[in-house]
């Protein structure tokens, strides 16, 4: 959903984040349905790569080589997260990560999926009549 460039480690080379819409809570995450399906491609092919919702954080290594550090700094999960931005904010010298992150509803939610699906056999719901479900 979001990336930002920063310089983590003061090495010279840029590092980077990549924000994605994991829940930081195991119980959240056992509720979503993933929005990847089962496809069938040849291997090899670009679309038989598995996708993850996590967060990553690539610290540069130099030479064209980057090692994946987010679930080492703690930064894996951060909800439904739409922008990040590197920004020193305490004027300490370094860097803070600022998330903007929520959703009002989430649609991914089964049990609110199977909710729905069960008001909508009685008759058709308008889409403020689906919003107000709880």
């Amino acid at each position: 959903m979001a990336t930002d460039f920063v310089d983590i480690n003061r090495g010279g080379q840029d590092d980077f984040l990549v924000l994605e819409m994991m829940s930081r809570e195991q119980s959240e995450r056992m509720c979503f349905l993933s929005m990847l399906s089962a496809q069938s491609v040849p291997a090899g092919m670009l679309a038989d790569h598995p996708q993850y919702e996590l967060n990553t954080l690539f610290l540069n290594c130099g030479e064209t080589a980057f090692a994946e550090i987010a679930q080492l700094s703690g930064l894996e999960a951060a909800e439904w997260a739409w922008s990040s931005v590197f920004l020193d904010v305490d004027l300490d010298g370094y860097e803070d990560l600022l998330v903007v992150n929520g959703i009002e509803r989430t649609g991914r939610d089964l049990d609110m999926a199977a909710y729905i699906k069960q008001l909508r056999r009685g008759h058709q719901l308008s889409d403020a009549e689906i919003f107000q479900a709880r």
